[in-house]
């Protein structure tokens, strides 16, 4: 791997991981954010909300934008604006405040993840992007699932604008690769292929889990869920391969803003759906005044039409025809 390669790299693995940190982490601190702030819960979401709308908003069009001008100029600009937007996260002194430097990061994030996986493809040969595509994927979730466990402790240790402060250094680090490392030359087509195991393990896991209920044991939810996140796994790097491989390199900016905008789509349609189905059972009840039967009921709805959404997928990744070299 040249010196190129691994800079592109580590720069993807970075802004990805740093991008969904901020989501997921920034969610554990809400409440001491609540409390130094005073917001009521309509504000205080919208410092989570800010990020994701500005980001879905910005994807697509910073996508066609980056076809015309360069995948690395927009992508410099975009982990300067994310840099610096961070900093200014950590010294916001109201509610307001941070929650307009949260769309600002919104942008600067959109910037980054629209332009990351062009840009791998445009350093790494046909054969190797399976590989660090499913790397720089991996590196998504690993961001949306440590932020929890890295958010909580930096809260309880040392305040909620240290998740901030955390970041910082890992975003400079990757604006001085961009600056200094990154060159970029774009690669012919290659043929591509969805590994369909991989939809079917995840869709499996989701009806799966249409049947648990109060007594299910934690580790048969544990064991549907390693099934769940293996079929992921197996799905979510050859499918953004196909993307990837299935456009003319003028336009690997547009598609992957497509993809990543579909991916925000569906955290935020997720939780609508959710919320939709919680306020028709519940019907203005507290969740923790709720009956459990109604709980596992709501849960398995949900579970279940999440589950007819992964055939879909199974039916047009099946049906979506053939790639030329």
């Amino acid at each position: 791997m040249s010196i190129a390669q691994r800079s592109a790299l580590t720069i993807a693995i970075l802004t990805s991981f740093l991008g969904t940190f901020l989501i997921s982490g920034v969610n554990i601190a809400l409440p001491a954010i609540e409390k130094e702030f005073n917001l009521d819960a309509v504000a205080l979401s919208w410092i989570v909300i800010s990020y994701l709308l500005a980001s879905a908003v910005f994807l697509l069009p910073i996508g066609k934008f980056a076809d015309i001008l360069g995948q690395k100029d927009v992508f410099k600009g975009g982990i300067l604006i994310f840099t610096l937007s961070t900093i200014l996260c950590g010294i916001a002194s109201s509610g307001p405040m941070l929650i307009i430097i949260r769309i600002i990061q919104g942008l600067g994030a959109s910037m980054t993840m629209t332009t990351g996986a062009p840009i791998l493809v445009s350093v790494f040969p046909p054969v190797e992007r399976g590989k660090v595509l499913g790397i720089n994927v991996a590196s998504v979730y690993l961001g949306l699932s440590t932020g929890p466990f890295i958010g909580g402790i930096l809260t309880q240790h040392f305040g909620w604008r240290s998740i901030f402060y955390f970041c910082v250094p890992l975003a400079f680090a990757a604006l001085l690769l961009v600056f200094f490392k990154l060159k970029t030359e774009l690669n012919a087509r290659t043929l591509a292929k969805i590994d369909y195991k991989g939809i079917f393990y995840y869709s499996t896991g989701l009806f799966m889990l249409t049947f648990i209920g109060t007594q299910t044991p934690v580790f048969v939810i544990v064991m549907i869920l390693i099934i769940m996140g293996t079929g992921f796994g197996l799905f979510s790097s050859p499918n953004m391969n196909t993307i990837m491989s299935s456009v003319d390199r003028r336009q690997l900016g547009i598609a992957s803003g497509t993809s990543s905008t579909m991916r925000v789509v569906g955290q935020m349609m997720s939780m609508m759906i959710t919320t939709l189905i919680f306020s028709i059972f519940f019907n203005g009840t507290q969740l923790k005044e709720a009956d459990n039967l109604l709980f596992i009921t709501s849960i398995r709805l949900t579970f279940a039409i999440s589950g007819m959404i992964c055939l879909a997928g199974i039916y047009f990744s099946n049906n979506r025809g053939y790639l030329r070299q």
